[in-house]
């Protein structure tokens, strides 16, 4: 999950959060706001499937928000789409993935 500005300069702040079937095979990767004052959760869109985990999430001052998507085999950063959840075309690998295991980790 993480914080993210409505727009460039802003500060007010929506709160995404990531997630889906734990089965990576699965290629369920949701992405919804949480309104922090009623706990309500939206549904926005699907997000990359293409890591073995769902991403952390972090948002810019300028309204961007990306998203760290964690693998043994494949780890990269992309820019989200904060109204679709597609990816925004900005995307840095990690090559050859992270390695060994990975059990947890943050953005």
């Amino acid at each position: 999950m993480g914080f993210v500005s409505e727009s460039a300069g802003s500060n007010a702040e929506t709160l995404f959060v990531a997630g889906g079937n734990a089965d990576p095979s699965q290629g369920d990767r949701r992405l919804a706001t949480i309104d922090p004052s009623n706990l309500n959760l939206s549904l926005i869109g699907q997000v990359s499937a293409t890591s073995e985990n769902s991403p952390e999430l972090t948002g810019t001052g300028d309204a961007e928000l990306f998203g760290f998507y964690p693998g043994i085999f494949t780890a990269f950063v992309q820019g989200i789409d904060k109204a679709t959840g597609a990816p925004t075309g900005q995307t840095w690998a990690i090559p050859n993935g992270l390695g060994d295991q990975v059990v947890a980790w943050a953005f």
